[in-house]
């Protein structure tokens, strides 16, 4: 039998036998792992990695012209995942997912429960990528009492997806939606509570012109015997318009529509006085702006006047609106009367009616 040299050129050795064992164990992550053992010659170098290879090793035997290759592959790469409770604004749950990837793999494409998404390149071959993703995002609320109306307002927060439409306006509801980042916005929803049903009377301070007021006209007659003529006199009763600072009632409502609140404006009170103005031969009238009842004035000369002869002249008026007497009945009845409204758009995409009341003097 020859004698085996104890060292011999690589062109001229053979590999040995190719071992190969496996392994799946805490160690391996849950991965299986196959590792290739193999004699070779000296000369050998480590294969160069490739995706899935994790390493290739040569152990150079001592005095030997042979070394081994150790050459440790996996069919796969498992995902790791973790759950983390994380009470904050809005998250509850986040859970991180590492993985192998080949390295230049992109990372993952921004959406609405991506938190964050890394990947680490670890030896040029293989890289390590984290996705970091909210399993759900919790809707916050809170409830605010209106300060003048008292009335409940919900304001919810919630996070959509970037470039999401507003919904239709409804009443008693305002939405707005502000982007946070390329992939989130956060939806704000306010609703008032109850506004349909809202009947409130407020107190504020107003100046108002009350109207002139003619009571009656005071009539009387002379005859001047020397100049053998009639003279007329003639005197109105009236209050003369005067403007007050008063204490009104102001009754707020508030509606879906303009429509709405135009329907529910009410009557006010319609005050149009009137101008008796009369340029005669025995006499003239001349009040303006006042509120009246019907009347007939009517003057008659002396059977004996010379100047003007005997006959007679006649003035006759209609009533103002109101007449006079009915609104000496408003003044008496002490009853609030609307004298004025005004309808503007309000908040939540309602409309909001308020009319003012004051008792008439």
């Amino acid at each position: 039998m020859a004698q085996t040299p104890k060292e011999f050129l690589a062109s001229v050795a053979s590999n040995g036998p190719l071992l190969t064992s496996l392994k799946r164990d805490m160690s391996t992550g849950g991965e299986l792992h196959t590792t290739y053992d193999q004699e070779v010659s000296r000369e050998t170098v480590p294969v160069a990695l490739a995706f899935k290879t994790l390493s290739s090793k040569i152990y150079n035997e001592r005095n030997s012209s042979r070394a081994r290759i150790s050459i440790t592959e996996t069919d796969n790469f498992q995902e790791r995942c973790s759950e983390t409770n994380k009470p904050t604004e809005f998250l509850c749950n986040v859970t991180t997912c590492k993985s192998t990837v080949a390295t230049g793999t992109a990372v993952t494409a921004a959406s609405l429960y991506l938190i964050s998404s890394t990947v680490k390149d670890i030896d040029g071959v293989h890289a390590e990528k984290i996705d970091v993703v909210a399993t759900s995002y919790p809707t916050l609320v809170s409830k605010v009492i209106h300060p003048e109306l008292k009335l409940t307002i919900t304001t919810t927060k919630e996070l959509v997806a970037a470039g999401t439409a507003l919904p239709a306006d409804a009443a008693g509801t305002t939405v707005t939606i502000d982007d946070i980042d390329c992939a989130k916005a956060l939806k704000t929803t306010q609703t008032i509570a109850d506004w349909a049903a809202l009947a409130l009377d407020l107190c504020e301070e107003v100046n108002y012109t009350f109207p002139s007021i003619l009571a009656s006209f005071t009539s009387s007659s002379q005859f001047l015997r020397q100049k053998r003529r009639s003279v007329f006199f003639l005197a109105a009763n009236r209050r003369n318009s005067f403007k007050e600072l008063v204490t009104a009632k102001v009754s707020v409502s508030l509606h879906s529509t303009k429509a709405a609140a135009v329907a529910a404006q009410g009557t006010r009170l319609s005050i149009i006085p009137n101008n008796l103005i009369y340029s005669g031969v025995l006499f003239n009238v001349n009040e303006q702006g006042v509120l009246n009842d019907t009347g007939t004035l009517v003057a008659t000369t002396n059977s004996r006047d010379v100047y003007y002869g005997y006959g007679s002249e006649t003035y006759s008026y209609t009533a103002s609106v109101p007449t006079a007497t009915a609104y000496a009945a408003l003044v008496s009845g002490g009853a609030y009367q609307q004298v004025g409204y005004t309808i503007k758009p309000w908040q939540f995409n309602l409309w909001r009616l308020e009319r003012v009341f004051i008792v008439m003097k």
